[in-house]
């Protein structure tokens, strides 16, 4: 019986150490991997703003010059027939401005859409990374109570085969009693 209980002890403390190393050193590479990743998506979320921001400046000063172009044609069109020439250069330019304007905003538009998308996809990372510390959490704590246990067992063990021993007499009355069928230890 204390060979039974001496390896029910080994097992429990070895399965507490299982739990408490192998497994907690899977989920902390994981959730490190998470968390780097959270890292990365935040950067990008950062460079795709900060582009936005200077796209959005770049559309504010053609918008400008646009509208001083027009100014100017109005007031080219009014003088002279090489005046007039000029004028229809300076609308080709202000149409090809336009449909650079009109580039710009798509652009805008699709980078506000990817920092919106991206981050949710970084709410979504931050929330699976709590999920995972949790687990984290609950697991080493499950290690550590297998590993107590493991401990528990084996002082048990170790308790019983120190105290009762069979003597040179025969059993001690304890051990005769607790375990008739088992030979010595």
């Amino acid at each position: 019986m204390g060979q039974v209980y001496y390896k029910l002890g080994r097992f429990y403390y070895k399965m507490g150490q299982v739990l408490f190393t192998k497994r907690v050193r899977f989920i902390t590479k994981r959730v490190e991997f998470i968390t780097n990743w959270v890292k990365f998506m935040v950067k990008w979320v950062k460079f795709i703003t900060k582009w936005a921001k200077v796209i959005t400046k770049q559309v504010k000063f053609i918008t400008k010059w646009v509208k001083f172009i027009t100014k100017q044609v109005k007031f080219i069109t009014k003088w002279a027939k090489v005046i007039t020439k000029w004028a229809k250069g300076i609308t080709k330019w202000v149409k090809f401005i336009t449909k650079w304007v009109k580039f710009i905003t798509k652009w805008v538009k699709l980078i506000t859409k990817w920092v919106d998308f991206i981050t949710k996809q970084v709410k979504v990372i931050t929330k699976w990374a709590k999920v995972i510390t949790k687990w984290v959490k609950f697991i080493t704590k499950m290690g550590l109570f297998y590993h107590k246990m493991g401990q528990v067992y084996y002082k048990l063990v170790y308790f019983i085969t120190d105290n009762y021993r069979p003597t040179h007499f025969g059993f001690s009355k304890f051990y005769y009693i607790m375990v008739p069928d088992l030979p010595c230890i």
